[in-house]
């Protein structure tokens, strides 16, 4: 199982023994020339070139069909998306793995006749792990779908949203974009409503 899932985890990252495959080529759409300083419109020394997501040439396509596309090898800012791509995947599985053993325990409860931990144990854990961990998930998810090349710029940061959770807070004053603009309508509201839950269980329990 763990060599298949090692062969699944090359295929996501286009990576076999540190190399990168390209299968199926890659979805993103070269730039213009830039005339550089020589003269000539090459983009080999160029380093700020910039691919446009936003691909006219095959517009019915995905960015890519399974996995990362290899153009990101040579990115100068692959380090950093690979690691922020990695770590969003990382906390979604683990948050899984965290909620298939919450709900092994209920099956112990059930099978020893301790109902009341199921009332004083089972419940609280699990409004705890969904109000906080869960609603985490909620948001990688959500910023996935709801951002892409044009409103990206605009796209909020996970870890100040949770941390702006925690402090009712709606963010920085001033700021035109994703500080102060919600993710979606209600989120101040269910945002609060949670904590008070997540709060609420600690109490009890």
């Amino acid at each position: 199982m763990m060599g298949l899932f090692s062969i699944y985890a090359g295929f996501i990252y286009n990576d076999v023994f540190s190399k990168s495959m390209n299968l199926f080529g890659s979805q993103w759409k070269t730039p213009e020339p830039r005339l550089l300083e020589n003269g000539s419109d090459s983009y080999r020394f160029d380093p700020d070139m910039t691919l446009d997501p936003q691909n006219e040439i095959k517009p019915d396509t995905l960015p890519y069909p399974f996995g990362m596309d290899p153009i990101w090898q040579l990115a100068t800012n692959k380090i950093i998306f690979l690691n922020t791509y990695k770590m969003k995947t990382s906390v979604v599985l683990g948050v899984i793995q965290m909620v298939f053993g919450v709900m092994l325990s209920i099956v112990n409860h059930l099978h020893f006749k301790h109902y009341v931990n199921i009332l004083c144990e089972f419940i609280p854990q699990v409004i705890f792990l969904m109000a906080i961990f869960g609603y985490m998930d909620f948001m990688i998810f959500w910023k996935w779908f709801a951002y892409n090349s044009l409103n990206s710029d605009c796209a909020p940061s996970i870890l100040i949203t949770l941390i702006n959770m925690f402090l009712f807070k709606k963010g920085a004053s001033g700021d035109p974009c994703y500080l102060t603009d919600p993710m979606y309508a209600p989120q101040e509201l269910i945002q609060t409503i949670l904590l008070v839950l997540a709060v609420y269980k600690e109490y009890i329990h």
